[in-house]
């Protein structure tokens, strides 16, 4: 029993010396698809849980301004690295457009979903009755389970253009730079 245990125990820490070791590890799906009594603060953790900052058009326009904006200050940006930054911005902007559109059917039923995520998750009265009912809190849970894949095609394809986004301006530096 003691070597089993040894071996259970060395077992979860080369697993976790090895996640922290790759560098690209994340906690986020575990705490974004936490179930429980504590599951909205779990949730909480994660930046842009449900999409609302990816989705909103103008705030990603800001952010990427801004980031456009200091990368440049960064690394002294001369007046053609600034004209190409700009292009940058302007090509992820189209990109982010396009995906918006080629998504427009799923992206309105995410929206008016949020409304019913949040009445299930907040109204005293829903709650009570389907955390009474075993089948019912289940629901929830498929509720919300299939409200987030309505988003999550376009997410993870905003997600890649900010990648890019950030990878191609930090390409305009020179060495030197």
């Amino acid at each position: 029993l003691v070597l089993l245990r040894i071996s259970i125990g060395w077992h979860f820490y080369s697993e976790g010396v090895d996640k922290r070791d790759a560098g690209n590890w994340s906690a986020a799906p575990f705490f974004a698809n936490a179930k429980g009594p504590l599951a909205e603060n779990f949730r909480s953790l994660v930046w842009d849980a449900d999409g609302s900052l990816r989705l909103n058009r103008d705030a990603m326009m800001q952010e990427w301004a801004i980031f456009r904006d200091q990368i440049g200050d960064h690394y002294g940006f001369d007046e053609d690295q600034k004209r190409l930054a700009q292009q940058n911005y302007a090509k992820a902007v189209e990109q982010y457009d396009w995906v918006i559109a080629e998504n427009a059917t799923d992206l309105e039923e995410f929206s008016l979903g949020r409304d019913r995520i949040t009445e299930l998750e907040t109204d005293a009265q829903e709650k009570e009755v389907r955390d009474g009912v075993a089948s019912l809190g289940g629901q929830r849970d498929t509720i919300r389970r299939e409200w987030t894949r309505k988003a999550a095609p376009a997410l993870k394809q905003i997600d890649s253009i900010w990648a890019n986004y950030e990878q191609t301006q930090n390409g305009l530096a020179s060495q030197e730079q």
